[in-house]
């Protein structure tokens, strides 16, 4: 079973959400912008798996962003996979860093 290890999570941790409420009070401050969501995984799994793990996590801060106020319709998600790693790994290895979601406002 995946679902329970740490690299196959899509969930949020409290410094996470803490992190997220900061976006949203950020997006509120300026009235108006577009932000998105951009999720990776490290290179452990299959890629086609794995693209769809990176979009779950983006999807996950989308909705969490949503909650917190921020429109849904001011929210673009992007799932890049094990495609653009933030620690440059070899095929099949953990990397904790890399599995992220990276959050642009502009």
């Amino acid at each position: 079973m995946r679902g329970g290890h740490v690299w196959d999570r899509s969930d949020l941790s409290a410094q996470a959400m803490t992190t997220l409420r900061q976006v949203a009070s950020a997006y509120k401050q300026r009235g108006s912008a577009r932000v998105t969501a951009t999720g990776h995984t490290d290179k452990s799994g299959p890629a086609d798996y794995n693209m769809a793990l990176s979009l779950r996590r983006a999807n996950t801060v989308k909705n969490a962003l949503v909650s917190e106020g921020v429109p849904a319709t001011e929210i673009s998600i992007v799932g890049r996979g094990e495609a653009q790693p933030l620690v440059q790994t070899a095929d099949g290895v953990r990397e904790p860093q890399n599995r992220r979601v990276e959050i642009v406002m502009q």
